[in-house]
């Protein structure tokens, strides 16, 4: 009995190992705060900055501190990395589980993820002579989509009547369903007309305030 007390003794850290530890445990953990700090605000922001070296550095330090921790209370080190590394999983993915949940509340991740889907389509979708080319996401809530007359060079456009025709393509453009699902989370809705050799020939600009007088303005004119 007496051996085996004196043999768990000698496994307990002495106490200038404990203030060693102590002081570790101190520097290590004030590094760990910011990087999970820096992590957290980062998901809440809804930023794709996780990257291979982050994730790492995470995983890092937290078991680090963690065999620290288990070395001061006189247990195995590797007990403790294996701990840390358990947690810093937890939080990676709860961070990822944050960032996706921000992202896909965020409008700007919509319209960028809107605007990509147009941008990578083989198939660009043309009627009546006109042509999406583009759309452009931003800056914040706003939606830009680029039109081409494939027809008519700058010079054969009569602007005059192109005019009247996009006074009349507002209305149309404010009911467009999915037109209509960004007005309603107050987004810009911009529309650049183009000749085929690449003038910007009309633009106009819609959002719900424009939408509203323009109905108002037609029932004005129904009666």
């Amino acid at each position: 009995m007496e051996s085996t007390a004196i043999q768990d003794k000698d496994t307990l850290p002495q106490p200038a190992q404990r203030k060693k530890y102590s002081i570790w445990l101190v520097l290590v953990g004030v590094a760990l705060v910011g990087i999970y700090a820096d992590e957290i605000l980062i998901a809440f922001a809804g930023q794709d900055t996780t990257n291979p070296q982050s994730a790492s550095g995470v995983l890092f330090w937290t078991a680090l501190f963690f065999a620290l921790l288990w070395k001061r209370r006189g247990k195995s080190g590797w007990t403790g990395v294996a701990i840390g590394i358990g947690i810093a999983f937890v939080v990676l993915i709860a961070c990822g589980g944050i960032r996706g949940f921000v992202q896909g509340r965020s409008i700007p991740y919509q319209l960028g993820k809107a605007a990509a889907a147009i941008n990578n389509s083989e198939h660009k979708q043309t009627s009546a002579g006109v042509r999406l080319d583009k759309a452009e996401a931003g800056p914040g809530s706003r939606m830009t989509y680029y039109m081409t007359l494939v027809n008519l060079t700058a010079s054969e456009v009569d602007k005059s009547s192109l005019a009247a025709s996009v006074e009349q393509d507002k209305g149309r453009t404010c009911g467009v369903p999915n037109v209509k699902k960004l007005l309603d989370q107050n987004v810009t809705v911009g529309i650049k007309y183009f000749a085929n050799d690449g003038v910007l020939v009309e633009s106009f600009e819609i959002s719900r305030a424009v939408c509203d007088q323009l109905a108002v303005k037609s029932g004005a004119s129904s009666k």
